[in-house]
């Protein structure tokens, strides 16, 4: 079995990469919170790559990699990066420091299945994920570039909407859209969400059926083409973060 060591103190971030990973047998996360942690486990677990965060406290992700970089067991140890969307990559660090590339937070699980397999040489069984989430190479270092937002739809029909229609305005939709952000008032919302969803993690599907609060988001991936084709109980829950989950995060 091949481990992942994850060094990020963000919870989300952890539990994110950890549900990814989840339905593999044939790897395993080990996760840490800092810099002195991560030192520290690999002297008891050599891992067989690492995923840091650029900020993590005690010692950045930059040193972490460069401290890998300078043990003889550990030099051959793929790293990759973990930063935040708005975060400048410290570019001379990230070239001198050894790292394999950097990821973008939040993380796109396809696109962290298929980087870690293959860094490690693994055959991934998962399809290339759609652009947007942004993989900078670390030799030579590229210019990190954050993609233009779409601009906003006002649609009059969604406002105060029950979820019936609101599924109906949705599979109106451009079948060139490929990932669609809905901001909406509950319960419209908050019905829509358990309509839509038959899978996921159990512990999130749990929390959102009890209560989807002011400022919740709320991640489904739909297995279609065509939002016609959207339906009830069609999508899995991918993420479910609440504001109250991202004030943990950074205490």
């Amino acid at each position: 079995m091949r481990t992942i060591l994850l060094a990020d103190d963000n919870i989300t971030v952890q539990r994110v990469i950890a549900l990814t990973f989840a339905g593999d047998k044939t790897i395993q996360v080990v996760t840490v919170a800092d810099g002195h942690q991560a030192m520290e486990k690999m002297a008891a677990l050599r891992p067989d790559i690492v995923l840091a965060g650029t900020t993590l406290p005690q010692i950045s992700g930059y040193d972490l990699a460069k401290f890998m970089r300078g043990k003889a067991e550990l030099q051959g140890v793929p790293v990759l990066l973990l930063a935040g969307a708005f975060e400048t990559v410290d570019e001379a660090r990230l070239g001198s420091c050894g790292a394999n590339g950097v990821l973008e937070k939040p993380v796109e699980p396809t696109l962290v299945i298929n980087r870690v397999k293959e860094l490690l040489g693994l055959k991934s069984d998962e399809t290339p994920a759609t652009a947007g989430r942004l993989i900078t190479p670390a030799a030579p270092p590229a210019e990190k570039k954050i993609p233009a937002a779409p601009p906003p739809h006002y649609d009059e029909r969604l406002y105060n909407a029950a979820a019936g229609s609101i599924l109906d305005v949705l599979g109106q939709a451009s079948p060139g859209i490929k990932s669609l952000l809905l901001v909406g008032h509950n319960p419209g919302l908050h019905d829509l969400s358990t309509l839509l969803i038959a899978s996921g993690d159990l512990g999130d599907r749990e929390r959102l059926h009890e209560k989807l609060p002011a400022g919740g988001l709320v991640v489904i991936d739909f297995p279609i083409e065509d939002w016609s084709k959207l339906h009830p109980r069609s999508g899995r829950l991918e993420r479910f973060v609440v504001p109250r989950t991202l004030a943990a995060a950074t205490d």
